[in-house]
């Protein structure tokens, strides 16, 4: 009797695929790509709001009194603090200069003066606009680049 016709349907199987194909592997390898891919956007978006909160902060600023003045530099030297902890221990012509180090917009002598003579100075003495603007404008600067 020929049995070979009923051996037919037996043959090699398959190669296996180099990947198991088991659910938890698939999510597994899923939220990897996914922490991979969302790590970039998560940091930006940290990054964004920082700055996004400095700059609102530093806009809501009125005036243009020596007490303005004095919340610029407290939010200077907040946001300095994030990345620069011996920033907090400097004051008048240091924390100036160490502003200065750290951006490429400078300010001029009258400038440096009035920054770092602000909070010694009386709280109702007014500035003249264009040094109080010129203030607000580094402020901006100092606050884009450092954030």
């Amino acid at each position: 009797m020929d049995n070979l016709p009923l051996l037919r349907d037996i043959h090699l199987p398959e190669p296996v695929f180099w990947v198991p194909l088991g659910y938890g592997v698939l999510i597994l390898a899923g939220l990897v790509l996914a922490a991979v891919f969302l790590w970039p956007v998560a940091r930006f978006l940290y990054r964004k709001t920082k700055k996004y909160y400095a700059l609102n902060a530093l806009n809501n600023i009125k005036g243009n009194g020596t007490e303005s003045v004095v919340e610029m530099s407290v939010l200077l030297k907040r946001v300095c603090l994030l990345k620069h902890k011996n920033a907090a221990v400097l004051f008048s012509k240091p924390w100036v200069d160490f502003l200065n180090a750290h951006t490429d917009f400078k300010l001029t002598e009258k400038q440096e003066e009035i920054l770092s003579a602000a909070p010694y100075m009386a709280k109702n003495s007014l500035l003249e606009k264009e040094d109080f603007d010129a203030l607000k404008k580094y402020a901006q600067n100092f606050l884009e680049k450092n954030l």
